[in-house]
């Protein structure tokens, strides 16, 4: 065959001359090579060294370190012992270069067949014994197996359970107070207009919840004091069909309503389910005498008394006028009430 054309390998049935050798070859490995160093490079580089035949280089990194590495082979053992005693630990670039014979796992893969009779430990003998007969065994079932089903005591199974959702919210509702009024003395207006056992807890900001016993309570307590009755399967379940700006409320399903106090707008569902509240027409009276026709004006009284004391608390005199003071303040919130509800029609229209 013509030198330099391919050399057949020949294999031999249940022979262990599967690896591929060449005799008079020995290969060095270089690792940790500069990416700029081509093959040409590398084949000058150890050609100053001693007598190489070629190189190559893989195009393929190391796992670990990530590392360009080639293979020289010399026809010398003498040349390759110096090559590797010349070129290791030498700089090329950015790079130290780690020189040393290679080592393909050739002896590893010729005895990986075979088997260390010296590591095997003989298996222990084990007697069995069978008996024949009628089995007398209870069927259990498999809680009992699971706590020990040969004692004749039965024993109950506890399950925990644990509520999971948005269950609570059948029993409660979520109120927004208009940016006049606060949550202090709502709980008190509540047994006022006859709405008993209901928690009143602050949610934040404007925001209050108030919890009933049931779900029947609560349907039946806020009746009133919805703009509209709504069957409980209609629900608005799209989360942008209500806008809050500056306390007034925009949606398709908006109720007129001028002297309410509070404003539902997330209903006992998942959904959204808007509503406002409507006044009772109680008249009931507060500890100065004044009577009140609305929720509206009952807040306004506890604004300005509130305010009466804070000023009182800093040091201003009155000078026994607190009534007419008290009187002026609710004149000028009535009024400021007034524009804002103007505002509000003339932006909606």
């Amino acid at each position: 065959m013509e030198q330099g054309g391919w050399q057949p390998v020949f294999r031999r049935r249940h022979g262990t001359s599967g690896l591929r050798t060449r005799e008079g070859m020995y290969t060095v490995f270089i690792d940790n090579i500069p990416d700029s160093m081509s093959p040409k490079h590398l084949f000058y580089l150890f050609t100053n060294l001693g007598i190489v035949k070629d190189v190559f280089i893989p195009s393929k990194r190391r796992k670990t370190l990530g590392s360009r590495f080639d293979f020289a082979r010399c026809d010398c053992p003498v040349a390759a012992e110096m090559a590797i005693q010349k070129a290791n630990r030498i700089w090329c670039d950015d790079k130290v270069l780690q020189v040393k014979k290679a080592e393909f796992g050739k002896q590893q893969a010729k005895n990986k067949d075979k088997i260390d009779t010296h590591i095997l430990v003989p298996p222990r003998a084990v007697g069995v014994r069978m008996t024949i007969g009628a089995s007398t065994v209870r069927r259990m079932s498999y809680a009992e197996a699971l706590q020990g089903g040969n004692d004749s005591k039965e024993k109950a199974v506890v399950l925990k359970v644990e509520e999971y959702g948005n269950g609570w919210m059948y029993t409660s509702v979520v109120e927004k107070l208009w940016p006049k009024y606060c949550s202090a003395k709502l709980k008190e207006e509540l047994l006022i207009r006859g709405v008993k056992d209901v928690q009143v807890k602050d949610g934040g900001g404007r925001m209050v919840y108030l919890s009933f016993p049931s779900s029947k309570e609560r349907r039946s307590s806020m009746k009133n004091y919805r703009g509209r009755e709504e069957e409980e399967d209609d629900v608005a379940g799209v989360e942008g069909d209500l806008a809050l700006n500056d306390g007034a409320l925009h949606s398709d399903k908006e109720v007129a309503c001028k002297e309410g106090g509070m404003a539902q707008f997330v209903g006992p569902l998942h959904g959204i389910n808007l509503g406002l509240s409507k006044p009772t027409g109680l008249d009931h009276g507060s500890s100065s005498g004044v009577e009140f026709n609305s929720i509206s004006q009952h807040l306004l009284f506890l604004e300005a008394q509130a305010t009466i004391q804070l000023g009182k608390e800093l040091g201003i005199d009155f000078e026994g006028k607190d009534d007419e003071v008290m009187k002026k303040i609710i004149e000028m919130e009535e009024k400021d009430m007034e524009q804002a509800a103007e505002k509000s029609n003339g932006a909606g229209v």
